[in-house]
C-alpha cells in the first residue's frame, strides 16, 4: 500500500522518488554475476548429449528386461531376451511349457514394432548373453544373478536376481 501523498510541491517530489525505486547497480551486478558463473557450470553439461542418451539407454535396457519378466508372467510362456553389444531383442516361446524355444518377437506396445531396443553411438552392452524367463518370472540361468553392463562415458550395472527375476 502506497503512502498519503503529501500536499505541497517538495512533498510532491520526495513521493515521486519513494514510488519510482528500482534495483541498484550492485544488485544488477550480483544478479549477472551469479547468472555468469551458473552458464559457466552447467551449459558445459547441457551441451554433451551423449551421457543424457547414454543414461536413457541405460533405463531402457532396465525397462526392457521387466517389461520381458512381466510378459513371461502374464502369458504363462517363456520369454528370451538376447543381449548383444548393440542392443537387446525379445521374443516369446510359441507354446506352453519350459522347454519351449522363444521364436516369436514381442511387440512393443508404443511403437506396434518389434521391442529391440538399439545402443547409441559410443554405448556398448556386455556380456553377449540370452536371459530367459519362465512362466512364473524367474530367470533360468545357473547363476544365482545376472549382471549386464552398459559401457560408454560411464559405466552402469543391470543387475537381474535368478529366483524372483528382480531387475535393478
Amino acid at each position: 500500500m502506497l503512502p498519503e501523498r503529501p500536499a505541497g510541491k517538495a512533498a510532491g517530489l520526495r513521493f515521486a522518488c519513494l514510488a519510482s525505486r528500482g534495483f541498484t547497480l550492485i544488485e544488477l551486478t550480483v544478479v549477472l554475476l551469479l547468472v555468469g558463473i551458473l552458464a559457466v557450470a552447467v551449459a558445459p553439461r547441457f551441451a554433451n548429449r551423449a551421457v543424457f542418451d547414454e543414461r536413457g539407454f541405460v533405463d531402457q535396457v532396465r525397462a526392457a528386461i521387466q517389461f520381458a519378466r512381466k510378459s513371461a508372467v502374464a502369458q504363462r510362456r517363456n520369454v528370451c531376451v538376447a543381449v548383444t553389444g548393440g542392443g537387446l531383442s525379445i521374443t516369446r516361446a510359441q507354446a506352453v511349457g519350459p522347454s519351449a524355444a522363444c521364436t516369436v518377437a514381442l511387440v512393443d506396445p508404443a511403437t506396434g514394432g518389434a521391442f529391440a531396443p538399439n545402443a547409441p553411438a559410443g554405448v556398448s552392452l556386455s556380456p553377449a548373453v540370452s536371459l530367459v524367463f519362465d512362466a512364473l518370472g524367474r530367470l533360468a540361468s545357473p547363476d544365482a544373478t545376472t549382471a549386464i553392463t552398459v559401457s560408454g562415458l560411464d559405466t552402469s550395472t543391470v543387475t537381474i536376481e535368478r529366483e524372483t527375476g528382480h531387475v535393478h
